[in-house]
């Protein structure tokens, strides 16, 4: 079920790369390994073969590629094994029925468009990754970035220091020393718990990891 989720938000973070007159022909998900325009590339992404172009998205960066320089020459179970301009490739493809699908496609004769079409080879894309939480009892959503969980457990450690303390004062206090009545007292924070709903307050909640392009 995550692993679907997170098919979903990479497919729907690609599309949005994708040009008004390319028709979406195959889709499917693996991880690329290979040169490309004299970059090492190499990591789990969705492919999507157009009428323009073989599209690869993967989380940092994204691959324009020229059917016309695609040479595909084998496939070995789930990996299919090729060479870009000369440069070997491999795309590993998680079930096999995928994989043989993928390269009939990449194999077969495609009715490319003719008319011109510029990409990038390669370019690297920015992109933020935040955790999503989708509230099981009342469907409220609230999302959080990676350094907000060590963040947070920072904070309720200095909380925990701040007890420590007030509680010394107070037992100096009661002992009968006077000036630790005049001790400057640690306020504690207020830390949120990122596993709770801001809505209702429940801790039944899914998670998933979305990926946004800046």
């Amino acid at each position: 079920m995550k692993k679907e989720k997170a098919r979903v938000n990479t497919y729907n973070q690609a599309i949005k790369h994708l040009q008004e007159n390319e028709t979406n022909l195959h889709v499917f998900y693996g991880d690329f390994n290979g040169k490309i325009n004299k970059k090492r590339m190499f990591g789990n992404g969705v492919f999507i073969g157009t009428n323009k172009r073989l599209f690869v998205y993967t989380w940092g960066a994204m691959l324009s590629l020229n059917y016309i320089h695609i040479e595909v020459s084998t496939i070995e179970k789930k990996k299919i094994i090729g060479n870009y301009k000369g440069n070997k490739f491999t795309i590993s493809v998680p079930f096999e029925e995928e994989a043989q699908e993928a390269f009939n496609f990449l194999t077969s004769k495609k009715e490319i468009a003719t008319d011109p079409f510029n990409f990038e080879e390669y370019r690297k894309i920015k992109q933020i990754v935040e955790t999503k939480r989708t509230c099981t009892v009342c469907g409220e959503t609230w999302y959080y970035d990676k350094g907000e969980p060590m963040k947070n457990f920072g904070e309720k450690m200095e909380n925990v220091g701040s007890d420590a303390s007030n509680m010394g004062s107070d037992m100096m206090c009661c002992t009968g020393c006077l000036p630790a009545a005049f001790l400057p007292r640690h306020q504690k924070k207020e830390v949120r718990d990122l596993n709770e709903c801001p809505n209702c307050g429940s801790k039944a909640a899914d998670k998933e990891t979305v990926v946004h392009d800046v």
